[in-house]
């Protein structure tokens, strides 16, 4: 085995061709591109209220109301969000779960003629603070290892849901007007 981690300039039938002209056969192929769970939104420009981006709101803790609205940003839904991902089943369910809510909002939004919904910074605040209360007893949190789970600056686990599918999917069953601002 060897790993080449320059560029590759041509995949041929039994082999690839490396930037430097060099040709290797393989038996197998891994294209590793790596990501940045905790660093969402790359090249991305959201913007909220004030003109706040969300790259500076999550400068010191990426946050979200169940994963998918955000305070300070009216109107902006997540699939995948903050305290979203597993490590023990298929995120299509978290997903699936998350585009029901998101649904169920814009219902909500139509049937109260409202324009603008946002979450309220306690509601968003008080559920943040259960998510990492819950955290902190796990092997993720304070296991002792190091993980793409982990926010690489705070080492907190930012990406992770600390409860089951079934669990999340009672969470966002339905939608309570109370935990919003509905605005014309």
């Amino acid at each position: 085995m060897e790993l080449v981690p320059g560029a590759i300039a041509e995949v041929r039938e039994r082999g690839v061709v490396t930037d430097d002209g060099v040709e290797r056969p393989v038996d197998v192929l891994i294209y590793g591109t790596g990501f940045r769970a905790t660093e969402p939104f790359i090249g991305v420009r959201v913007v909220g209220k004030g003109g706040v981006e969300i790259h500076d709101a999550w400068r010191k803790r990426m946050t979200a109301y169940l994963g998918v609205t955000v305070s300070g940003f009216p109107n902006f839904f997540i699939l995948l969000g903050p305290n979203t991902g597993l490590g023990h089943n298929s995120v299509v369910l978290m997903i699936e779960a998350q585009v029901r809510y998101t649904i169920k909002c814009l219902k909500l939004m139509h049937r109260r003629r409202r324009r603008i919904m946002e979450v309220r910074p306690d509601t968003q605040q008080s559920f943040v603070d259960e998510i990492y209360r819950r955290m902190s007893g796990t092997v993720w949190q304070s296991g002792g290892c190091h993980s793409w789970y982990q926010d690489h600056q705070t080492d907190e686990i930012t990406t992770l849901w600390p409860g089951s599918v079934v669990a999340y999917f009672c969470r966002t069953r339905s939608v309570s007007a109370s935990d919003y601002e509905l605005k014309v």
